[in-house]
């Protein structure tokens, strides 16, 4: 049985983690299928220089299981091994819960915005006195954000939002988004907040369509997981994203 003989080569050095998703639904199959496509996309990616992963939320059901050292730092080293022509691992990861934080901060009144920011939103309706976080909500729905007019102001401001609810926003010393915290623990780097990255309805629900991207850096791994667990502090790629520079300097301070 596959069954059997993938339980025979994982339990030496898995023993804890096997027994862990095994006892989910359907999680030998979870194992099964996953050998099976790192080996098709391995097959398939020969040529280039990257591989790039897409990265689900951590589930629930996983809660306590140190999937990322199992997924990404072991399956990144022998990926390289085996084909040393790629050289860089990134992620285009979900970000779930900014949308529900963000409205829930804008309900709430809470000053998010630069004062550059205020001015180019009035710009929206230059002849109301509604309050700016109304008329920030209101441009956000779908069939506004995506107008020309409208994208060119509201991109750079919420991306810049993003980049303060990966970076800055924190539970206990560590990120408050769940995929952030996931790959900084495992010493990723972040590297970009990507606009109109998934436009179907669960990734605009989850927010607006943005994506980021984390990257493994083989030599940084260890540092970068070092210092997320005792100082809390996530690595952010250099050069920096322009939308990320205030949050990196913020996050300084």
């Amino acid at each position: 049985m596959a069954t059997n003989r993938l339980q025979k080569q994982l339990q030496p050095s898995y023993i804890k983690l096997f027994n862990s998703i095994s006892k989910l639904p359907g999680g030998l199959l979870f194992l099964i299928n996953l050998r099976q496509d790192l080996l098709e996309f391995i097959k398939t990616e020969l040529e280039k220089d990257y591989l790039l992963a897409f990265s689900p939320s951590p589930r629930k059901g996983l809660s306590g299981v140190d999937l990322g050292n199992f997924l990404i730092k072991r399956v990144v080293k022998e990926l390289q091994a085996k084909v040393p022509s790629i050289k860089t691992f990134v992620t285009l990861s979900p970000i779930p819960n900014f949308r529900e934080w963000l409205e829930t901060n804008l309900n709430l009144n809470r000053e998010l915005f630069l004062p550059k920011e205020v001015e180019a939103i009035r710009t929206l309706v230059p002849y109301s006195s509604a309050p700016v976080n109304n008329v920030f909500s209101l441009y956000l729905e779908r069939e506004h954000i995506y107008q020309p007019n409208t994208e060119k102001i509201i991109k750079p401001i919420l991306s810049r939002l993003c980049s303060r609810y990966l970076l800055l926003e924190k539970r206990r010393n560590f990120a408050l988004d769940p995929v952030c915290n996931f790959h900084s623990r495992n010493g990723a780097s972040l590297h970009n907040i990507n606009w109109k990255a998934d436009l179907s309805e669960k990734g605009f629900q989850q927010s607006y369509g943005l994506m980021v991207n984390y990257n493994y850096q083989i030599s940084e791994i260890e540092k970068n997981n070092q210092l997320y667990l005792l100082r809390g502090t996530i690595d952010v790629m250099k050069p920096v994203q322009d939308c990320l520079v205030w949050a990196v300097q913020k996050s300084k301070l």
